[in-house]
């Protein structure tokens, strides 16, 4: 519906364009038809030339995209996802790794219930069929039944020993131009671990230009060509020794 509108405004304009030319004179005809022409064509590209497209540039180019604040050594590292857990962990020297986990041998007791297991590699870990299938299985491909089950001891613990969640923030720098999405991986005792900055611009504004995006209800945007990393663990070593 918003698209048929556009295209009956770009109507409107032409039809107006060519009303307003039969009243000038040859020479100015030509150059406001040149003009009447050029405004439509290159107004997708005026962008390129607002201060605001420049403070984008410079913030995606940036060196404190993604700021280590904290490090932290553990034996085990967690992640929400044991998939996640295994997968960060599996080329570092930490003992196993922990994760939240429903035993399926177990009945669910309410929704909200949460348990958290940790992970150490079980005696088959060494076998040729452990190796192939946790190498190439992913998550949505029967890792969980392979590789976790057959290649992993699992003992459930009440907490993780070392717990953190993202939180995130959106703000606004350039009203209706340009957003910043701030992402903090954060720890109840240190604080900040981890900060993230990634950027959206809108070329043609957050307003009418909404139009534009059709049934996605949204307007264009650009994201950083480089992106930041998000939920990268790096932050968390493995114990010296291991």
């Amino acid at each position: 519906m918003w698209a048929l509108g556009l295209l009956i405004l770009t109507l409107l304009y032409l039809a107006a364009a060519g009303l307003l030319a039969r009243l000038l004179p040859t020479v100015a005809k030509i150059v406001f038809c040149l003009i009447a022409l050029g405004v439509p064509i290159s107004l997708p590209y005026w962008y390129l030339f607002y201060p605001s497209f420049g403070e984008f540039e410079r913030l995606c180019a940036s060196d404190d995209r993604r700021v280590v604040k904290h490090t932290k050594k553990l034996d085990f590292l967690y992640s929400q996802s044991c998939y996640g857990a295994f997968h960060h962990s599996k080329d570092r020297a930490f003992k196993g790794y922990e994760c939240e986990y429903w035993p399926r041998t177990q009945p669910r007791l309410s929704a909200g219930e949460v348990h958290y297991f940790r992970f150490t590699r079980g005696r088959n870990w060494g076998t040729a069929i452990c190796q192939s299938e946790c190498a190439n299985r992913g998550y949505y491909h029967g890792w969980e039944d392979y590789c976790l089950a057959e290649c992993f001891d699992g003992t459930e613990i009440s907490e993780p020993s070392f717990k953190y969640e993202p939180v995130q923030s959106v703000t606004s720098i350039v009203d209706g131009r340009l957003v910043r999405t701030r992402t903090a991986i954060v720890n109840d005792n240190l604080g900040e671990m981890v900060v993230s900055n990634e950027y959206t611009y809108f070329p043609y504004g957050d307003g009418f230009a909404r139009v534009l995006g059709m049934s996605s209800g949204s307007a264009p945007t650009l994201t950083c060509e480089r992106k930041a990393n998000t939920y990268g663990l790096e932050f968390l070593e493995p114990n010296s020794g291991q």
